[in-house]
Formats: C-alpha cells, structure tokens, sequence
C-alpha cells in the first residue's frame, strides 16, 4: 500500500502481514473487513497515514435518486485485471466504460446492474462508479455543467462465452489463473448494487459499540 505524502502518493512503500475477521453478506457475493487495524499498524511501524480514497455512503444513492439518471451513463472500474498493476508506484489500473442497463432497474436479480466494461479475472470486488467531469446530462435531458461522482456497486460476475459458442455465466475470480476451457470474454459485468452495502451497517455499529 502507498503512504500518504499531502494530497499525493509518497515514493516510501510498506507491505505489511495481517490476520483479520471477515463478514459475509446473508445473500449478495459480498464481504468485508474493518481497516482500522490495518491503518492503526501502518501508523505505529511508519508514523505515517496511507493513501486511500473512501467510497462513503453519500455516494450512494437510493432508487429514488437512480431513476432520475441516464440508461447509458459513463462509468469507471478501478482494479487489477488479470493481475496487472503498476508496480512501479503501486497504483491500480482503470478502465472505462458505460452502464449496459438503467441502474434504477435490477437486471434480471434483485440489486444487480450490468455494465458494458472490459472484464477480465482479477477485476473482481472492483467498484463502479459514474465519473462526469464537469459537464454531465441528466434522464430529463438537462445539462449540468458539474462534476458528478456516484458509487454505483462492486463488480462480481459476468457472461463469456465457451470454446463450444455456449453463453456462461460465471463468477469473475480476484485473482489470474488457469481455466479448464477457453473463455472468450464479451465485455459486459454484472454488479451488486451499492445500496446492498449498507445492509453492514448492523454489523459495523456493533463492533464499534464493543471496541468503545
């Protein structure tokens, strides 16, 4: 991980080992665990904080909020497809591409959205977010000459199809490895919906009560 020099990256790096709880969600691909400890570490060997950009929950909209935007809006995915990163500055890759359905409707399952993105293994648990960069056009056709940033949901599954021409479903793995057939990857994700995130909300309150 990088270490925090101002409003930058510093050129000092830091790898560190540690055992953490994980908590499942009770029916999305989801997980998650707190990274207080690991901040807490990093500050104690280094005396230094790390560099992160935190997706906060006011990123987050409700369905009320989704339905005022576009079908085709402009999304961004952070993370390490097929293993790749820069190792040199530590730094992950980004990719961009367009949302393939409305996100204010659930693509065939319940809180799940598609988008047209390369994905390839590695880029799963990746976010999607909507980045406009100061011109952006909302579903009533106005145009808002605003920055926008929005966190749509996290990446976990997406269709490719087989060596035989048969369309697959398959989970998308966090990490580069071997398969058994030949996938031929079509570039669209599926993503869990942001909003199913703050079913932890429970969960984190909790923990924060026990270690007050």
């Amino acid at each position: 991980m990088n270490l925090r020099d101002g409003d930058a990256p510093a050129d000092e790096k830091i790898n560190i080992k540690l055992t953490t709880d994980w908590y499942f969600h009770d029916s999305q691909d989801l997980c998650f665990c707190f990274l207080d400890p690991v901040v807490k570490k990093v500050k104690n060997q280094t005396k230094k904080d790390i560099l992160c950009m935190p997706l906060t929950e006011e990123l987050i909209l409700d369905s009320k909020k989704l339905e005022t935007l576009s079908a085709i809006e402009d999304v961004v995915m952070v993370g390490y497809p097929i293993g790749l990163w820069d190792q040199e500055h530590n730094l992950p890759i980004f990719r961009k591409g367009i949302t393939a359905s409305h996100p204010a409707i659930d693509f065939n399952s319940d809180n799940i959205g598609l988008v047209d993105i390369a994905c390839f293994p590695g880029s799963s648990g990746s976010p999607i977010c909507i980045l406009n960069e100061n011109i952006h056009t909302k579903k009533n056709g106005k145009i808002y000459l605003h920055s926008r940033f929005i966190f749509l949901g996290v990446l976990f599954q997406g269709p490719l199809f087989n060596a035989q021409g048969e369309l697959v479903i398959k989970n998308i793995p966090t990490e580069q490895k071997i398969c058994p057939n030949t996938p031929i990857m079509i570039n669209l994700g599926y993503y869990i919906k942001s909003i199913e995130i703050l079913s932890f909300k429970p969960i984190i309150k909790k923990q924060l009560r026990l270690d007050s």
